[in-house]
Formats: structure tokens, sequence, C-alpha cells
């Protein structure tokens, strides 16, 4: 990986740089573009690819357009590697079943090849034989064995898991919380709230959210009145922190409501069924 500027940068001066890649690496044959200080466009391609890039190119400066390889394809931001996923990958049509595998990311060529190898070693594979090579545009990876295509291994990256990630930003913060010790000082109060929707009119896919949440943490919810409204849920106090989860719902006046409604409308369709009847 090198830096491809011939004059003294000013690193506080934000403008397009072009990044370009190297033989047998992922996206070679294609480049990104990032706008920014020199130290902010190079941490971005780092927190997507990784060390996995070749050069940096300064597209302000004739003399690194001039140097700019040509026949170069733009790698729009959409497909960049996401920091945040896992990359999966998919082995499609080898004759056998061979699980789905997922490395951390941004993985670079070496860690998918390895990852690949990996899964052909398990199922039975010679790999003296065999020979990787990217292919649409760096989201699969054929595999040849003797000069014959065994198959192709999609790469795409998988949505972060919902509740995996709440916990992380939990912990990160209860670290940071950590670095008050000592300090004498304590608040009125501290609370964890998970609440499920805004409004009652989410209750029925709110609810399950709610008997979920409360499960996993030894809870158990229920119906109550709360002033003028109704809310499901439970909460209660661990040390000095109060954890509570919640969804507003219908009120029992609501529901019987909703019931006259619908069998007034069950009514009103027989009437109009009866009426044409005659």
């Amino acid at each position: 990986m090198s830096t491809k500027t011939t004059e003294q940068l000013d690193p506080e001066a934000p403008r397009d740089w072009h990044f370009t890649f190297g033989a047998r690496q992922r996206f070679d044959g294609r480049y990104v573009t990032i706008h920014g200080t020199h130290g902010e466009a190079r941490a971005e391609m780092i927190r997507h690819f990784g060390t996995a890039w070749c050069a940096m190119y300064d597209a302000t400066r004739p003399a690194d357009v001039t140097k700019f390889p040509t026949g170069l394809s733009n790698l729009p931001r959409a497909e960049w590697p996401d920091p945040t996923r896992p990359t999966v990958l998919e082995f499609g049509s080898f004759g056998i079943f061979i699980p789905t595998s997922c490395i951390d990311t941004p993985a670079t060529a070496t860690e998918i090849f390895e990852a690949i190898g990996d899964e052909l070693t398990s199922a039975g594979y010679n790999l003296d034989t065999i020979a990787l090579q990217f292919t649409d545009s760096g989201h699969a990876v054929e595999v040849v064995d003797d000069g014959a295509l065994l198959g192709l291994v999609r790469i795409s990256q998988r949505e972060p898991d919902y509740w995996l990630t709440l916990a992380d930003e939990l912990r990160k913060a209860a670290d940071m919380v950590a670095t008050l010790a000592g300090t004498g000082s304590k608040p009125y109060r501290v609370a964890l709230w998970i609440n499920a929707a805004l409004t009652k009119k989410d209750a029925d896919t709110a609810v399950p959210i709610v008997d979920a949440v409360t499960a996993a943490l030894g809870m158990t919810a229920e119906a109550k009145q709360v002033g003028s409204t109704w809310e499901y849920g439970a909460s209660e106090e661990r040390g000095d922190l109060k954890v509570w989860v919640d969804t507003p719902i219908p009120s029992p006046e609501d529901n019987r409501v909703a019931e006259l409604e619908q069998q007034l409308e069950q009514l009103r369709a027989q009437l109009a069924q009866g009426g044409a009847a005659r």
C-alpha cells in the first residue's frame, strides 16, 4: 500500500481522493472516491476495506491525475463492504452441500480465499488442483478444479442482529459509566427503558416483543391501567437500576367497541346481501 503524491500534502484541505486495488485483490480493476482531508479519506478507506488496497491519488493534482491508471471502473458506495456486517460466503452448485461461511469484515482477498479453502478441504476437495479467482466485480469467486469450473461462491453481507448490536452498545455504555468510579456523586435515578411501540395501534406487533424481552430479563408482563391509558409490560428495581419494558395497548373498552363495530359491519353485510337477493 502506498501514497501516490508528488507534492507536499495539506492535510487540512478537504478534496477528492481516488483509491485503487492491486492484482488479485477482491476489487481489482475498480476504484473508489472519498472526499475529505488526507487523514479522513485514508481512515474511511481502511474502515471499509482494511489494508486490502493499493494506492491513494489526489484527484485535484495534475501529477496524480496523470499517474492514475486508465480502464478502471468506479465502485459505488452502495457496494462497499460494511464494517458492521459479517462477510457471508455462500457455496452454490458444487454437487454436495457446503455450509455457508461467515468471516469478519472488512475481509481481504487472502481471508476470503482461506475461508473458501477451509470449507473445500472439509468437503473433501484437494486444494492442490484448485484455483480461485474473483468474478462479478468482486462479488463472487469462481472455484476451478483442473481447468474446469467447479462452482461459484457468492460474497454478500448479512444484516447485523439487532439484539446483539444493542447488547454491545449497552456494554459500551456500562464501561463508560464505570469511569465515574470514585467521583462520590450519585444521580437521582438510573433506568433502562425498552418501549416496544409509541401508540396502541401497534399493540399486535408490540405485545410479542414485550413478552420476549421480559422473558429474557426474567420478568412477567401484564396489562394495567396507568392514568387514563393502558399499557402492557413489567418493571422492577435491580439494585440502583430500574428496568422497565412496556407498550401502549387498547383499553378493555376499546376492545369491546372494536368487537361491536365488527359485529355491526357483519350485520350490514348480511342485510346488504339479503337485499340483493330480493
